[in-house]
Formats: C-alpha cells, sequence, structure tokens
C-alpha cells in the first residue's frame, strides 16, 4: 500500500524534485557573489573624558556576498564599522572584538562573511582640548604674471580634542592643500582641517574653515630718465614774459606690469609745471606733475620741484641806414 502510494504520480514528484534542485542552485549561484571592501573606517563613542593614545589599526577589510545589485551598493565611503563603548568601564589598554552587528550599511541585503583584521587593541587615556592656529596648505602657483598678496584662514584659530598627553606636541594644523594654479583673480574656499597625523583619534572643531585669497598682477618698479619738462598756462591766458625751467628734464619713477612697462614711450610720459602766477624777474619753485598712460603707477619725480626763470629778452635787430646812393630819377652831377 505505501510502495502504491510512493510510486504515484511518481513523474510528477520526480520533476518537483529536480526544479527543487535547480532552483536552489540558481539561487545559490545568483546569492554567491562575493565583494572585498578595503579601509572600511572604524570609529568609536567613547564615554566623556575619554581619549584614544593609540590603536593598531585605524580601518579594516571587510568581505560581503550577495546578489551583484546589493554589492553594487557597497564602498568604502557607504560602510563603516561603529563601536559603542559608552557603557564600558575605563581601563588604559581594551581589546575590541568587531562582530557583524557592528557594521553599518544601507540600501544593500549583502551579509558580512569577514572581517579582518576582526580585533582592535586600544590603548586610553584622558581626553583634553587645545586652541591651535591654521596654516593654509597650498598646491601649485598662480600663471605668470599673477602675484599672490595674501591668504587669510578664518577663524584663525580651531579647538583640537584628542589625548591629553598627545596635546602638547602639536602646534599647529594644516588645512587640505588650497590649489592655485589655475587662479587668476582674488577668490574665497572653504576647505578642511587636517588632523595631526592619520592615526590621530579626535576631532576638531569647527572642523572647516573659509579660506580668503588676495592675488593681484605682477608688477615692476623702473626708473625713465631725461623727459622733457613742459610748461603749460591756463586756458586763455597770455603769459607776457618767456620761462624756462631749470633742470628742463627730469626722472620719473614709474610701476606697472613688465608688460605694460616694456611697451611704453617715453613720449607718452607728460612731465609738466604751471607758470601761473610767475613774478619777474625773481624766480619761483614748482612742483613737478606728471600723466602716464593708464594701468601704471607713478611712484617718484627726480626732482620733484623746479625753478622757473625769466629768459633773456631778445637783442634788437640793426636799425636800417639810409642809402646815399643816386636813384634812377636823380640827374647826374657830372657834366653833359
Amino acid at each position: 500500500m505505501n510502495k502504491k502510494k510512493w510510486l504515484h504520480n511518481y513523474k510528477l514528484k520526480g520533476m518537483a524534485l529536480i526544479l527543487a534542485i535547480l532552483s536552489w542552485g540558481i539561487v545559490k549561484q545568483i546569492t554567491n557573489n562575493d565583494k572585498v571592501i578595503n579601509d572600511v573606517p572604524v570609529r568609536f563613542d567613547f564615554p566623556e573624558g575619554w581619549a584614544v593614545r593609540d590603536k593598531d589599526s585605524n580601518s579594516v577589510q571587510i568581505t560581503f556576498r550577495g546578489t551583484r545589485e546589493d554589492l553594487l551598493m557597497l564602498d568604502s565611503q557607504t560602510v563603516q564599522v561603529l563601536i559603542d563603548l559608552r557603557d564600558e568601564a575605563f581601563a588604559s589598554e581594551k581589546t575590541i572584538t568587531i562582530r557583524p552587528r557592528q557594521v553599518a550599511y544601507t540600501g544593500s541585503n549583502a551579509r558580512i562573511t569577514s572581517i579582518q583584521p576582526n580585533t582592535l587593541h586600544l590603548r586610553l587615556g584622558k581626553e583634553g582640548q587645545k586652541q591651535l592656529p591654521i596654516l593654509v596648505s597650498q598646491a601649485g602657483s598662480p600663471p605668470d604674471g599673477i602675484k599672490l598678496e595674501a591668504v587669510v584662514a578664518e577663524p584663525g584659530l580651531v579647538t583640537l580634542i584628542g589625548a591629553e598627553d598627545l596635546l602638547d606636541s602639536i602646534n599647529a594644523l594644516q588645512t587640505a592643500p588650497l590649489n592655485l594654479s589655475d587662479k587668476i583673480q582674488s577668490f574665497e574656499q572653504r576647505l578642511d582641517v587636517m588632523l595631526p597625523n592619520p592615526e590621530w583619534v579626535g576631532r576638531v572643531v569647527p572642523s572647516r574653515v573659509l579660506v580668503r585669497v588676495t592675488l593681484a598682477g605682477l608688477t615692476v618698479e623702473r626708473r625713465f630718465t631725461d623727459i622733457p619738462l613742459m610748461l603749460t598756462q591756463p586756458a586763455g591766458s597770455q603769459t607776457p614774459m618767456r620761462l624756462t625751467a631749470e633742470p628742463d628734464t627730469v626722472d620719473i619713477f614709474l610701476r606697472g606690469s613688465p608688460q605694460l612697462l616694456d611697451e611704453l614711450d617715453t613720449r607718452q610720459i607728460q612731465a609738466f609745471v604751471s607758470d601761473q602766477n610767475t613774478v619777474p624777474p625773481s624766480g619761483n619753485e614748482r612742483r613737478v606733475n606728471v600723466l602716464v598712460p593708464a594701468g601704471l603707477e607713478v611712484l617718484g619725480v627726480q626732482p620733484d620741484r623746479v625753478t622757473l626763470k625769466r629768459m633773456a629778452d631778445p637783442a634788437p635787430s640793426p636799425a636800417a641806414t639810409p642809402s646815399t646812393s643816386p636813384t634812377e630819377n636823380e640827374p647826374s652831377e657830372e657834366s653833359p
């Protein structure tokens, strides 16, 4: 009776068994993909006043198994190890075993098959804090013709928190590198404040600072000699005397971009004094004024003052002497 029962619909039962085995194999194959994620960070929650002086590793390697879709969602940015020690009693040294339930990741049904290393050794101490200045780390240089004038971080001081006995050796903190190689004008940028070293356990407050960078065009100074000095007078006025300046040339000191100074024609430099209200015959000292093309700065004039003097009146031309020679209309004194 039992034999007949087992053999009843044996073909259907056999097919069902074969399908079940095939389904199990397919599911196992689909969910049997592995993915190894390196450098998974390990984060700690400590009781207030605790700090890590040293630990044998900052990250671990975790192997996940699951479908390809689940594994695609996992990387070192989306996975981390969170170890809660807030209810632990203080000890100067601790050995922590990392378990799969302490690995945090979301959006994936993959499972953990391995954690390496699965233990961490910690040396603990008292937590302290210290205010430190910020040094802006620079990468590259501005392009040719651009000068870096100032780099200022705001705030200029941050607070570093960590093991109290390790803070004494830290004198300043640096920012993430500031790229200057492609900048041609002043700008602002927020940068992360870096911890003293990769092994440091603690935090910095604030974790980012605003960096203000001032850039300017590169300038040089140059001297132009023997620039002629011109005399000017108000429009519509007439100077009743002839004047001259002593000296009649000056040297001009200019500042500007190398390109502008190289291309400058000295005829574009105008040095002049006004001859208004000059009282003869005594000399009058006047300040030299200078006009230059846009983009150039006048640094100085040598001499910066000249004396206006009256020029000597020109000598009169000789008077004409009456002619005594006979003219064509006068009769000759000779006898006929």
